[in-house]
């Protein structure tokens, strides 16, 4: 079991209404920052930063009661390509474009002891730089760590622990290398159905102290909303510019509900409203109406297991 998720990220390598809440001005500029991946020209740039910090996100990983029931009503609901490991998604380095890195979505069995020892129902894998030195400052900054790194084709891994609790995977990948198309790709692909993640957001009892620590202790760089944003390019049309949004709720939100969940995704889709006429037909529950702001659409839906979904397309 312990391997089941190196194993899911290495079998592809090989083979927020948006937050406008009225009650809360964090969650107000959440959804104001998704829209921050507009379609921009941004030209390559040599990286030669080997500062030890995250750099993306590498992927989410949750319980389900029914993971093989639950990853088919993905598949016909939303178009996830699913697999007995989940499905990936995959896009370009926002600064060097022909590197192509991969974001993993699994469904773990509910009551699998891989997020031990943590009790939370999700774990987030960080895409990192330099994890030997980041691990180093880990150490000596007083953070858990659960294990020893462990490398393998694909990359390195180590796992450890948040100041509240939640288990994180942290993985320094070996990145495919691919040429940058000459020209667009599938540009006139107008599918209903979701082409990535926009972001991931969770309950923290202390969101003000967790986001200093992952800002310290992990360099993510804290936004004047609180959220990290991490960029990147359309795997075919490499001048669109894709922004992921990590965002801490405090614990007793009323964002997530109807849900009882600790967590929420925001899945970037295409063709929304055909994709919400789709849905409605085979009887999933819609939460609300499509909501247009200048940054794109969103509207949110619950999955079998009582998740609550936002689905946003946005505008570039």
């Amino acid at each position: 079991m312990r391997l089941i998720i190196t194993i899911s990220i290495a079998t592809f390598l090989t083979s927020c209404n948006p937050l406008f809440q009225k009650t809360n001005n964090m969650e107000e500029h959440t959804s104001a920052q998704l829209g921050a991946g507009k379609n921009e020209t941004k030209d390559a740039v040599s990286n030669n930063d080997t500062t030890p910090k995250v750099i993306g996100i590498g992927g989410i990983f949750f319980f389900s009661d029914n993971p093989k029931e639950t990853n088919e009503w993905y598949k016909e609901n939303l178009g996830l390509e699913t697999s007995q490991y989940g499905a990936s998604f995959e896009s370009r380095n926002l600064n060097k474009p022909e590197e192509i890195n991969t974001f993993q979505w699994t469904l773990f069995k509910k009551g699998s002891d891989y997020f031990a020892p943590s009790k939370k129902e999700f774990m987030i894998n960080y895409r990192v730089q330099n994890i030997e030195g980041l691990v180093k400052k880990l150490m000596e900054n007083g953070t858990t760590i659960l294990d020893s790194i462990a490398t393998y084709e694909y990359g390195k891994f180590v796992h450890i622990l948040d100041p509240e609790g939640n288990k994180i995977e942290l993985w320094e990948s070996i990145d495919e290398q691919r040429n940058v198309p000459a020209e667009i790709i599938s540009a006139n692909d107008t599918t209903a159905k979701v082409n990535g993640i926009g972001g991931i957001f969770f309950f923290s009892d202390n969101p003000k102290e967790t986001k200093e620590w992952y800002s310290k202790n992990l360099g993510l760089e804290i936004n004047e909303w609180g959220s990290s944003s991490f960029e990147s390019r359309n795997i075919d049309k490499p001048g669109e510019i894709n922004t992921l949004q990590w965002t801490l709720f405090k614990n007793g939100s009323d964002y997530f509900a109807p849900s009882k969940k600790e967590f929420m995704i925001n899945y970037r889709v295409q063709n929304i409203e055909e994709l919400v006429k789709n849905l409605n037909e085979k009887g999933t529950t819609i939460l609300d109406s499509i909501a247009t702001y200048d940054y794109g659409k969103f509207v949110h839906i619950l999955d079998p297991e009582g998740n609550k979904i936002e689905l946003w397309e946005p505008i570039y």
